[in-house]
């Protein structure tokens, strides 16, 4: 077909259109209605589109929010404070003269409950209100020989922190840790002491002298 048939067949089309447009009842109503619902859909689309962003933006700033909040830290005090009472799971070995002992034991609202092991002996115990119980067939005995032989104020971590609190420290960073550096005398014996954050959470404790060593991790 030549180009000039086409171009009458598509002026011929319009011409149509436009002499239904202009004389057929309704017709002129039907075109009206069509491009009402094409804008209808166009704004409907804009809508929704718009309530998606809005939505990504909600949850990047709420992400964002959240990651400010988490990077907040905190100070070596409140971690101290933190130790002394929050619940928390201890790991304690100590060396004395070749001599170890091991404490696995939890704390929860205050009360410490655990068991400790020599060569000598295994028992269960239980630490409220300061007094030391010693747990036999379900029975609570008052025992204040079974941390005989190692410093007990280094177990208990809120004695432990008085004591760190009442000494002074110098801080560096090795990687991810923070590491508080001290030099405390206690019972007479000088004792090079290391506490290691990483997190803004204090995970172990170290108190080395030549002949007495203590290490505790916490989580």
């Amino acid at each position: 077909m030549s180009k000039k048939k086409k171009d009458d067949i598509y002026e011929s089309k319009w011409e149509v259109f436009l002499r239904n447009y202009n004389q057929v009842a309704g017709f002129k109503a039907l075109v009206r209605l069509g491009i009402y619902f094409v804008l209808f859909l166009i704004f409907i689309l804009i809508i929704n589109f718009g309530g998606k962003n809005l939505d990504s933006e909600k949850t990047v700033t709420t992400t964002t929010t959240n990651a400010t909040q988490n990077s907040e830290k905190l100070t070596y005090k409140e971690m101290l404070n933190n130790l002394s009472s929050n619940d928390i799971s201890i790991e304690f070995t100590s060396i004395i003269n070749n001599y170890e002992t091991r404490i696995t034991a939890l704390r929860e609202n205050g009360v410490i409950t655990g068991l400790i092991e020599n060569r000598d002996m295994t028992k269960k115990f239980k630490i409220q209100d300061d007094q030391i119980y010693e747990i036999v067939l379900d029975r609570e005995n008052l025992n204040t020989e079974i941390f005989s032989g190692i410093n007990y104020e280094f177990f208990n971590p809120t004695k432990l922190v008085s004591i760190l609190n009442s000494n002074q420290s110098t801080k560096r960073k090795k990687d991810s840790e923070v590491i508080y550096n001290y030099n405390i005398s206690y019972n007479g014996i000088s004792y090079d002491t290391t506490v290691v954050v990483v997190d803004s959470s204090i995970k172990s404790i170290e108190l080395i002298q030549e002949n007495n060593q203590y290490r505790i991790i916490y989580s």
